[in-house]
């Protein structure tokens, strides 16, 4: 399920993202999962025909220090949590 989907207003791009919680700090192994199956998902109806950049985005709580800024075409954003 995509929990997020949102357009700019000129059009111009769309950004559809999926938010993933983990108890503990993701591994990259479950990273590269989870963005893959993200990456697989159809695009919603209307940005199927859509002009529109596309971003596909992981949301997780925190991320690893050494994982990469994207997998794939996914980005990966993190920590979530905000400061203590």
């Amino acid at each position: 399920m995509l929990d997020v989907v949102a357009e700019s207003l000129d059009g111009a791009s769309a950004i559809v993202g999926e938010a993933r919680f983990h108890d503990a700090l993701p591994s990259l192994r479950s990273l590269e999962r989870d963005a893959g199956e993200l990456a697989s998902r159809p695009l919603p109806e209307p940005l199927r025909t859509s002009k529109a950049e596309i971003v596909r985005a992981l949301f997780v709580p925190a991320l690893p220090k050494r994982a990469p800024a994207r997998i794939g075409d996914v980005h990966l954003v993190g920590d979530l949590r905000g400061a203590p």
